[in-house]
């Protein structure tokens, strides 16, 4: 971990919603007052782990990221990919517990700018363009939530595979990596084995994944979307 330039970090804040809508003066308010972070990583290296405390706000302002979340009961685990801009999931830095879900890799060579939570806490009392940014971004999130299992439900057991490869993603395009066993993914979408054998074979010989042992494989999450999903019915 290395300290890098801060320079210029007032277009690189412009990339990110929660300071969107302010004025000139309000962000040289906001660089004038505030305590930055400056963090840049080689690939290779893990940004933060799983389960460890988020302290921090994590903006990526350059460079690649894999995201890995694994369930509970270690039966399946996920990789993604995500580039810059990006934020390391900002709802973890409230509520219970406050800790990351997903452990974060660098792909490339990537540069964060770093907000400690008091520091967030004071932006929110001084700035309410900065405040209500960051509500109707907690919201979004989780009225996203609450209206997914009302948007499309599936009826085949294709669907039911692709809705369940959805729904355990953190966004819903780029390349991604499922590591399950084929009884296991059976199981979560309530068929027998052979018959989701069959399907996600089926799957392969049209293009739509990949299939090695213990793993799938979608080059783009998007395009597999639309083949299901109707457009209005993501709406």
């Amino acid at each position: 971990m290395n300290i890098v330039s801060p320079s210029p970090v007032y277009q690189r804040l412009q990339q990110f919603p929660l300071f969107q809508g302010m004025s000139i003066g309000e962000l040289t308010k906001v660089l004038a007052h505030t305590k930055f972070g400056f963090e840049k990583f080689e690939p290779q290296r893990r940004v933060v782990k799983a389960g460890e405390a988020c302290h921090h706000l994590f903006f990526l302002t350059n460079g690649d990221l894999m995201i890995e979340t694994a369930s509970h009961d270690g039966l399946l685990r996920v990789e993604e990919y995500i580039s810059a801009p990006a934020i390391l999931q900002p709802e973890c830095i409230f509520g219970l517990p406050q800790r990351f879900r997903s452990t974060y890799t660098s792909v490339t060579p990537v540069n964060f700018i770093t907000l400690e939570k008091k520091e967030v806490l004071v932006l929110c009392e001084r700035f309410q363009v900065f405040q209500l940014n960051l509500m109707n971004m907690m919201s979004k999130q989780s009225q996203q939530l609450l209206l997914a299992p009302w948007k499309w439900y599936p009826t085949t057991l294709r669907e039911h595979i692709v809705h369940f490869l959805m729904s355990h993603s953190q966004t819903l395009s780029g390349c991604k990596n499922y590591y399950i066993l084929m009884r296991h993914l059976a199981e979560a979408v309530n068929d027998s084995r052979l018959d989701v054998s069959r399907q996600l074979r089926a799957m392969e010989e049209d293009g739509q994944l990949r299939l090695t042992r213990g793993k799938i494989q979608l080059v783009d999450m998007q395009q597999l979307i639309q083949l299901y999903v109707a457009e209005e019915k993501r709406e």
